[in-house]
């Protein structure tokens, strides 16, 4: 092919490319904003279909696949709440709440040695005290039969923070790590 023909045909499918990948970060971005809304609105088994439907648009988004985690956890889906937060972490390992929320999956899957792992992460991204490391603490070591049932009514308490932190890394500071969006 002749080279200056060749650089048009790469220089357009550069363009074409760059326009796919724009559309599908805006529909990502549409289905956030509607699975966030039926989140909040307590409609967790729409927000969760409209969760699947945003990481399937744009799947290199930690902060959908946490929502996503959240919203199994929500309905009651430990095992696929445990796979979402752990896919979160490995597109941004300084989500700290997805650490935590991980954590207290592990423990609904009776895998303590997980979230004692994601405890240990914790602390390395935000020492012993922070919220999230103090409250995984105290869920990994309470015994078996209190832990269950406090799990699954541990939003009902409300966690401070949860909703206002919709877009990133989980950190309010900005240090804990990339924002894979």
């Amino acid at each position: 092919m002749n080279p200056k023909l060749r650089s048009y045909v790469l220089a357009g499918a550069g363009v074409l490319l760059g326009a796919c990948a724009a559309q599908a970060n805006e529909a990502s971005d549409r289905i956030f904003e509607k699975a966030m809304a039926s989140f909040q609105g307590d409609d967790t088994e729409q927000a969760a279909y409209l969760f699947e439907q945003a990481v399937i648009a744009d799947p290199a988004i930690a902060q959908t696949r946490f929502w996503l985690g959240r919203s199994y956890w929500e309905n009651e889906e430990a095992a696929k709440a445990q796979r979402a937060f752990n896919q979160t972490v490995t597109i941004d390992p300084g989500f700290r709440e997805a650490f935590y929320w991980g954590g207290l999956a592990d423990i609904q899957q009776d895998d303590k040695e997980a979230a004692e792992e994601k405890y240990e992460w914790l602390v390395k991204l935000c020492g012993e005290e922070c919220k999230e490391a103090a409250d995984l603490r105290s869920a990994i070591d309470k015994p078996e039969e209190e832990a269950f049932l406090d799990l699954f009514s541990k939003n009902e308490e409300g966690e401070e923070g949860d909703e206002e932190n919709t877009n990133g890394s989980g950190s309010n500071d900005g240090d804990s790590g990339s924002n894979a969006q």
